[in-house]
Order: structure tokens, then C-alpha cells, then sequence
């Protein structure tokens, strides 16, 4: 397939179902950089990445200024080709970050337009394993008061999603447990899923742990900086509690230090920000040689289409509000049924932006 153009917008998508608030401050919009890559042929394939807050008019530069003058005119005759030569037109600015994150957005879109072509599911086309994937609901919640948590959380376990899980870190440790505690009173057995996002110190960290280990938590998520590897390695190694990182790992070379060392149970890598479906894959063969399952970041409607091609897949993460369904993106949403997630059926990932509130979203 010859590629003919390239184009990219920025949509500052409003959170529909509320602001996120926590003890860093309040969020009410997301980012997304939305990638066409149009073909001779007459396909076009699209592809995305995200942010938590600003940032996206950075990768919107990357792919358009420096990706799309070399890229346009190529033949693309395997995304992991294509990968490969966008990586290498980036080399010089560094791995990671902005750089791999709007990889990302490209990737995706090459994926979609090979499974087109090949006129099967992006899940096909990886191998599908699995009809469908079980879902957990992951909520920004260290803002909300008690009964709003309850309330968040009895939403999720009538929609018979497989888990929940709840933001700790507060700078009352008691306070946290309380909520935990009031959480599984209120679930019964329903795993119940922790997230630190790397608000605990180093020296605290085993004592908070011990606290919270008293409602059998299913994991802890980012106890520590995102990059502490010896820091993870030790919590892992005194704690009871399984530890899930990865969705601040940018990089084949980051994930595989905390492999190493022993680490990581639960590898929590995001698929646009690792540089898209290409090098999520090579995650995903390195966590299963280790025995390691997967549970991708957010963007549940992508997350779940690679999942169903892994013999490790974990769950798929349904963020609260953030999804591209929530944020009513999608031309064709794709709901969690049942407590499930289902890859979709036809050519390509199926993930169709709709163009009108994309327009009405976009960020000039």
C-alpha cells in the first residue's frame, strides 16, 4: 500500500462524566492526537494517542513536521516495517516520552490499515485467543467523598465488571484504609484493585502496605516513582500484595529492567505510549517469558482488540469517563456488555472517530 498522506488533529475531549479531582489537582478535559494515514488504494487508517492533561499539539508536530514528509510516498507493507523506519527518523531525539507516544498514534493507524487490507479484525490478524476480555473498573476517585466512592463502585459491580479499583495515597494513611475497608464491605469478594499512582515514599511504603493488606488488595499499582526499579523489587519482595506497574514505561528497555529484577506481577504498559501495537507486542512476548500476565492502560476499545490475541491477557481497564465510548468520541461506540469487552468483528481495529465532535472538539 502506497501511503499518500498523512494528516493529524488534536481534540480536547470534555469528561462528561465529571471532573477528576485528587490532591494534584482537578482535570476536565483529555487530549487525544487522532492520525489518518491515507492510502492509494483509497483506505485510510487511523490511529491515536492520549494525554492525562495538555500535550497533544507537541505529537500532533512530530507526526505531521518530521513523520509525514519522510513517511508519505512509502510503501507500507508491514506496520513492524513502517515501525521501524519511523523509529529510526526519530533516533535522534531520544526514546520514550513524546517521541514514542506519537509513534504511537502512527502505528496504530498502520495496524488498522494492514488488518483492513487483509480483511480481518486487528484481533485476527494478531491470532485472537480469547472471544472477549473481562473488565475492571478503574476510577480516579481519591477525590470523590465516601459515598461517592461507593456509589462509583456499586455502579461498576452491577455492570459485572470483574474488579474495581480505588485511588490511595491520601496524606492520611488511616483515611485510605477506611475507604478500602468500606469499599470491600461493600463488594464482598470482588477483587479489589489499588492504586497508588507514586504518591508513596520509600519509607513509608512497607508500613502502608501492611495497613492496607488487611482487605486482600489484588495488586498495588505504582506504589513508588515510576522508575524506582530497586524500590519495586524490594516492596515486591516483603510484600503479600502483588505489585502492577508499567503505564509510565515508555520503552521495550524500561519495561525489561523491571523484569530483571523481579519486579512486576501485573505489566500495566499503554499502547499508544509505548509507540503503539508494534512494540506492546514485544512487551508482551518479554512479560510472558517471565510468566507475567497483561493489563494495558486505559483506552479500553484498543486494549481489548490486542488482548484477545494474548494467552496472558489479564483485564482491560474501562477508565472512569475516559474512554473513548465515555467521552462519546467514537461514530460506533463499543460498550461493555456484561462485564466483558469485545474486539471488534470487521476489517481493522473498527475505532472510527466521529468526525463532526471531533471537529467541534478540535484544538486549533
Amino acid at each position: 500500500m502506497l501511503i499518500t498522506a498523512i494528516d493529524a488533529v488534536v481534540a480536547r475531549y470534555p469528561l462528561l462524566t465529571g471532573t477528576w479531582k485528587d490532591i494534584t489537582g482537578a482535570t476536565t478535559h483529555v487530549e487525544y492526537l487522532v492520525v489518518h494515514v491515507h492510502t492509494a488504494d483509497g483506505l485510510v487508517g487511523t490511529g491515536f494517542s492520549h494525554t492525562s492533561g495538555p500535550g497533544a499539539r507537541t505529537l500532533a508536530s512530530l507526526v505531521t513536521d518530521t513523520l509525514a514528509p519522510r513517511l508519505v510516498g512509502e510503501e507500507l507493507e508491514h506496520p513492524r516495517t513502517l515501525w521501524q523506519r519511523a523509529s529510526r527518523l526519530l533516533r535522534n531525539l531520544g526514546e520514550g516520552g513524546v517521541v514514542s507516544t506519537g509513534l504511537g498514534a502512527v502505528d496504530i493507524a498502520a495496524w488498522d490499515l494492514y488488518a483492513q487490507r487483509s480483511e480481518r479484525s486487528l484481533a485476527d490478524c494478531l491470532g485472537r485467543f480469547h472471544e472477549r476480555v473481562p473488565v475492571y473498573g478503574g476510577g480516579v476517585n481519591l477525590g470523590k467523598d465516601l459515598d461517592e466512592l461507593l456509589a462509583e463502585v456499586r455502579t461498576w459491580q452491577d455492570a459485572g465488571y470483574h474488579g474495581v479499583k480505588v485511588k490511595v495515597g491520601g496524606p492520611d494513611p488511616a483515611e485510605d484504609v477506611r475507604r478500602v475497608q468500606a469499599v470491600r464491605a461493600a463488594v464482598g469478594d470482588l477483587p479489589i484493585f489499588l492504586d497508588a499512582n507514586q504518591r508513596f515514599e520509600p519509607a513509608e511504603v512497607r508500613r502502608r502496605m501492611e495497613q492496607l493488606e488487611t482487605v486482600g488488595p489484588a495488586w498495588i499499582e505504582e506504589p513508588l516513582y515510576c522508575r524506582d526499579v530497586a524500590g519495586h523489587a524490594r516492596l515486591r519482595s516483603l510484600s503479600r500484595t502483588p505489585v502492577a506497574l508499567g503505564e509510565n514505561l515508555y520503552t521495550l528497555r524500561d519495561v525489561e529492567e523491571f523484569l530483571r529484577a523481579d519486579a512486576v506481577d501485573y505489566v500495566q504498559v499503554d499502547i499508544p505510549r509505548v509507540g503503539g501495537v508494534t512494540p506492546y507486542l514485544a512487551v508482551a512476548g518479554a512479560a510472558h517469558g517471565r510468566g507475567l500476565q497483561m493489563a494495558p492502560h486505559g483506552v479500553a476499545e484498543l486494549s481489548v482488540q490486542v488482548l484477545a490475541a494474548l494467552p496472558h491477557a489479564f483485564m482491560a481497564e474501562e477508565v472512569e469517563g475516559a474512554s473513548l465510548t465515555a467521552l462519546r468520541a467514537l461514530a460506533d461506540p463499543m460498550p461493555v456488555v456484561d462485564g466483558h469487552l469485545a474486539p471488534y468483528a470487521g476489517p481493522g481495529h473498527g475505532i472510527r472517530f466521529d468526525r463532526d465532535y471531533l471537529d467541534q472538539c478540535r484544538v486549533t
